[in-house]
């Protein structure tokens, strides 16, 4: 596993966590900092514009929690899919 594999599965988790941890305010507002910073993170592991992937939550900040959770869902299919596409073809 290259060093850039093994940040990219530090960022999934990271994005896991904050899955969890927003599943726990179904029916509520959440914060989007913490899905942000790990989304801005991406940009050092990966080439790409993963800006498409920030959430904007507005003056306040937030977004309700089912909005954050379909975006995180879909964020960590999207690069599962590229890590184990870069993992075939580095074997």
């Amino acid at each position: 596993m290259t060093a850039q594999n093994a940040r990219l599965d530090a960022i999934l988790e990271a994005l896991r966590a904050v899955r969890e941890h927003v599943n726990a305010f179904e029916g509520e507002d959440v914060t989007v900092g913490d899905y942000n910073r790990w989304v801005g993170q991406l940009g050092k592991v990966v080439n790409g514009d993963w800006d498409a992937l920030i959430l904007d939550g507005g003056e306040t900040g937030t977004v309700p929690a089912g909005d954050m959770i379909m975006n995180i869902d879909v964020a960590i299919a999207f690069l599962e899919e590229y890590r184990d596409t870069q993992y075939a073809i580095a074997s």
